[in-house]
């Protein structure tokens, strides 16, 4: 966690502690009434009440101070107030002469413990929990019923609150689970990524942290789509392409993979845009993309990535599937007249193709840019074809030997022919 999504947490404990300070001194005074108005204010137990009472209020004012002052709490400040409650507990208890056996100091303590426990955390809690144990048998070693032995009857009044305290940890530690859960939604979701819902059915409880899920449901249906979906197309954008991509490269160096990349681009869509008109270059992309997207399938998804740029990724494509995949989306065009366009005016596509085996998760965007180079190649190469980036393949002037490229045209009935180019790389289709 960085140190900016952490500093809010910081200045919100802080907040809290502070808070809780104001009932600490306001609890206090009234305990100092209750003192000053009790029959014990001529006995020397009252004295030691109200001196212990003094020095957790100078601590409370003292550390009241520093939270104005620093504005930040950890976990040594969150346990020390805790820790100060309960021994405060049983100072008065002990100097009252409160029994070790009676469960009123225990029932008392109990109230700090879930105060540390929900609104500062399991470790926090635990040093409460130690810190009540530790008095609790200090005050029954110093029973004066029994000075050599621990008090009989003080043990259920123990037992109880230890089942107390276990059964608050567990119960704590499944909130914390499923808010964890929660979390990592509400993460992924503010990267534009909703691809996870909350697992309503493998959740067995039906309390806030449910509905809070069911919420994020359906937050994630209305927006999923408006965040990662192009919306003149409906192919991702670049922010969702962006988050399939880091996906599938973590999978293809999980298992060392291939991965494939298409880069497509329209042949001379400005003139369609200058000649009928944006509206119609409009219905020509959203035709495009449905055609991309149905040679495409299942086996990718399809992005645009601005203007007349689309980009298809692979995930478990090799070379030699991804041409299949382009030969696939060229041949469909080619076979289809958009509606939005005269019956004499044909839209092309140039695709340039990267395919390698992922051994680096960060290689993402040398696949992108080999792709580029292998689209802009084909454009210069004559357009209306498919590219395949190999050793030697610029964008900017790439001799036609370095090219695994195959120029079938627009109307040639020819089979596809496989060219292989010197060095590195292999012919596909195009």
């Amino acid at each position: 966690m960085s140190f900016l999504r952490l500093a809010p947490f910081i200045r919100s404990t802080a907040a809290v502690l502070f808070r809780q300070n104001r009932i600490r001194g306001m609890l206090a005074a009234a305990t100092a009434l209750a003192l000053l108005v009790s029959p014990y204010r001529t006995d020397r137990a009252l004295v030691g009440a109200l001196i212990a009472l003094t020095a957790y209020v100078a601590f409370v004012g003292a550390t009241t101070l520093w939270l104005v002052k620093r504005q930040r709490a950890g976990i040594p400040f969150m346990s020390a107030h805790g820790i100060a409650d309960v021994t405060l507990m049983f100072t008065i208890a002990h100097t009252l002469g409160i029994g070790a056996d009676s469960g009123w100091v225990l029932l008392a303590a109990a109230v700090p413990l879930q105060v540390a426990l929900y609104q500062f955390g399991v470790r926090p809690a635990a040093l409460v929990l130690v810190a009540t144990l530790f008095w609790q048998l200090a005050v029954m070693m110093l029973a004066e019923s029994a000075p050599s032995a621990l008090p009989v009857t003080a043990l259920p009044a123990l037992g109880s609150y230890v089942l107390l305290a276990l059964v608050s940890f567990l119960l704590h530690r499944r909130v914390e689970r499923r808010l964890a859960a929660l979390r990592s939604l509400f993460d992924e979701a503010r990267e534009g990524d909703f691809r996870r819902a909350y697992d309503l059915d493998a959740d067995p409880h039906a309390d806030s942290i449910t509905a809070v899920g069911a919420a994020f449901n359906e937050l994630r249906a209305e927006l999923g789509p408006l965040v990662n979906a192009d919306p003149a197309t409906g192919c991702l954008n670049r922010r969702g392409f962006a988050i399939q991509l880091e996906r599938a490269l973590i999978e293809a160096r999980r298992r060392r993979g291939e991965l494939a990349l298409l880069a497509l681009d329209l042949d001379h869509f400005k003139q369609i845009n200058d000649r009928f008109g944006h509206l119609v270059g409009d219905e020509v992309l959203y035709e495009v993309a449905g055609i991309v997207t149905e040679a495409v399938s299942e086996e990718g998804v399809v992005a645009r990535m601005g203007g007349e740029e689309f980009t298809v990724l692979l995930p478990w494509a090799d070379a030699e599937a991804a041409g299949a995949v382009a030969e696939r989306i060229m041949s469909r065009l080619r076979g289809r007249q958009c509606r939005a366009l005269p019956p004499d005016v044909t839209v092309t596509m140039s695709i340039g193709i990267a395919a390698e085996r992922i051994t680096d998760v960060n290689f993402g965007s040398a696949l992108r840019a080999r792709a580029d180079e292998a689209l802009y190649a084909a454009k210069r190469s004559g357009r209306d074809r498919v590219l395949l980036w190999a050793s030697g393949v610029r964008s900017n002037a790439t001799p036609p030997t370095s090219m695994a490229v195959i120029t079938r045209r627009s109307g040639e009935s020819r089979r596809p022919r496989y060219t292989t180019p010197p060095g590195p790389g292999r012919a596909i289709p195009g």
